[in-house]
């Protein structure tokens, strides 16, 4: 950032004698005080509105997109409040349809341009959070994080990139959601990666021990019955027994 050194000496100044020399100090103080209150309590409502989310999506199929790297348990739950019940989709290019996600095209006379920006016509809102899931998966996830090497390389586009690996998301969310399997792809994590998730989050949020247990028990009811033997927490298992040697 750049600043003026005379600027910084009137800082350091005023910071050095606020209490001798301001004369409203005290209702400075008040204000800021009540400012910081009411910051801390809008996060508190945030981390209980994400706890809420939490809860509503491990009672659904999408539970299962914790598996991927980059897509966390917020952005999940409002991948699956956009998206409503999988069923009402024939396949991944019902997903991106409505979505929006494809370029326009625009045809006069002997003109056929057919790449153009994205549609406007589309929810936007469902097209909003899949690209914030592609942005997240660019930054985060290993797979897609060696694709963009080569993408840059190439002189590809930011935008051209998100628009790319929105839609490989919509492939990957449609086999898993739609298939009721982990769905086996380089970019996903170990099986444990779903429990672990939300333990974490939950942990992060101070969540009570009855909160975690419910919600990991119902996101196991989600998870394919042969992937259970993997699941444990708190010395708690999720399905069928461990098998042991």
């Amino acid at each position: 950032m750049r600043y003026q050194r005379r600027t910084l000496k009137k800082i350091l100044d005023w910071a050095n004698g606020i209490e001798s020399t301001t004369e409203y100090f005290e209702m400075y103080y008040t204000i800021l005080l009540h400012m910081d209150d009411d910051r801390c309590g809008r996060l508190q409502h945030i981390s209980r509105l994400e706890q809420e989310m939490a809860g509503f999506l491990v009672r659904t199929a999408y539970v299962v997109l914790l598996s991927i790297p980059g897509v966390s348990i917020v952005t999940a739950a409002e991948f699956a409040g956009e998206m409503g019940p999988i069923v009402n989709y024939a396949n991944d290019l019902a997903i991106t349809g409505r979505a929006g996600i494809y370029p326009s095209r625009y045809q006069s006379d002997k003109v056929d341009r057919s790449d153009g920006p994205l549609v406007r016509r589309a929810n936007r809102k469902l097209r909003g959070v899949i690209m914030l899931i592609a942005d997240d998966l660019l930054s985060c996830n290993r797979f897609f994080k060696a694709l963009k090497k080569s993408w840059v390389a190439a002189g590809m586009t930011e935008q051209a990139m998100s628009v790319r690996v929105a839609k490989r998301f919509c492939r990957i969310a449609y086999q898993m959601v739609a298939g009721g399997q982990v769905f086996r792809h380089p970019s996903c994590q170990k099986r444990d990666a779903i429990l672990r998730k939300l333990s974490i989050f939950h942990s992060e949020h101070g969540s009570s021990m009855a909160q975690v247990m419910t919600d990991l028990q119902a996101a196991t009811d989600h998870i394919p019955k042969s992937e259970h033997v993997v699941y444990s927490f708190g010395g708690y298992h999720f399905g069928r027994p461990v098998r042991t040697a």
